[in-house]
């Protein structure tokens, strides 16, 4: 392309002037010009459509984790223009993993799922990222097609070990929440298993309660619907109150009598410290004359009844005792 005879005299002068260094020095000068008019006008807010791929990550029941395939979100926005500019050079480029919650999904029926502006809007960050504002969006639906997966329900176990300080003692098991999760794959896969096991809990020591969040250990070649679960345990300090009882028989057939030895066992009660009333007033103790019928030798375990809620638990020291029958 030829240049204007009075343009092409004016850089001829400007190279003349400029030597050496000087040139070096100007190029310099006008490149940094730019840049800073370049970044002054990328900083600036501007109105623009744009248009971003996205595919959706959610934890359906009995669907897969990811949508297959995507669908195009149109947005109408204010942003800067470096970030108008990102959109536009990512619009060939690999789709948006938006993670989504399940009840932000319509279920069409089947494996068809959609989303509208409203549940858009909702995740307006995710999907521009930081320092773009949407007005609307162009699209009334977003189809999203979550394939149907098999699936299996199995509680949750830990693994591990608890254990307290002397004196203190757990209310309960171990309580997980949730306390069954879903476990997806290939049905020959899923039909041995019957439960998922925490990742190795261990506390020594304890005199607390305790509480927290623990991961679960990953079983090749299936996939869960939680990757972690809460845990708590109820730990309190304990007083233990040693009562004897006398043990009593039931389901002896008429006109018979069931004779025990010794009469009466020792019951060992633990109770929350400190022990405000006695819990040990009316928990009984029996044998049942069934199972004297199946015992070879005569004897018997004692079982304990009528325990009263307060009681964290209750053992025997002694849990056989001798039968005879009179």
């Amino acid at each position: 392309m030829k240049l204007h005879p009075g343009i092409r005299t004016f850089f001829h002068g400007l190279s003349d002037q400029l030597k050496g260094r000087d040139t070096a020095v100007f190029l310099l000068s006008l490149l940094l010009a730019f840049s800073i008019w370049m970044i002054h006008n990328l900083s600036l807010k501007y109105n623009a459509t744009v248009t971003v791929s996205l595919y959706i990550e959610s934890s359906l029941k009995g669907h897969s984790a990811q949508s297959s395939g995507f669908s195009d979100v149109t947005a109408h926005c204010r942003a800067r223009g470096y970030s108008i500019l990102g959109f536009r050079s990512r619009r060939s480029g690999k789709p948006v993993k938006l993670m989504v919650q399940p009840n932000s999904l319509h279920h069409k029926g089947g494996e068809m799922y959609y989303m509208l502006p409203n549940d858009l809007m909702e995740y307006s960050y995710e999907i521009f990222g930081d320092g773009v504002t949407v007005d609307f969006f162009a699209n009334d639906t977003l189809w999203f097609r979550f394939p149907v997966e098999n699936f299996k329900k199995v509680p949750v176990v830990m693994e591990g070990e608890i254990r307290c300080r002397e004196q203190y003692t757990p209310m309960s098991a171990m309580v997980f929440e949730p306390d069954s999760i879903l476990v997806y794959g290939d049905p020959i896969h899923i039909e041995s298993v019957n439960e998922v096991k925490t990742e190795r809990l261990f506390r020594t020591d304890v005199c607390s309660s305790i509480h927290g969040t623990t991961s679960l250990r990953k079983i090749q070649g299936l996939r869960f619907s939680e990757t972690q679960v809460g845990y708590s345990m109820t730990v309190t300090r304990f007083v233990e109150v040693p009562t004897e009882v006398k043990v009593s028989t039931r389901n002896v057939p008429e006109g018979r009598t069931l004779g025990v030895y010794p009469s009466s066992v020792t019951v060992l009660v633990r109770c929350p410290f400190p022990m405000t009333s006695d819990l040990t007033r009316g928990i009984r103790v029996y044998v049942d004359y069934r199972d004297y019928v199946q015992s070879l030798s005569g004897k018997v375990q004692c079982k304990v009844v009528n325990v009263p809620s307060g009681v964290i638990s209750c053992s025997l020291p002694v849990e056989y005792v001798s039968c005879s029958l009179e």
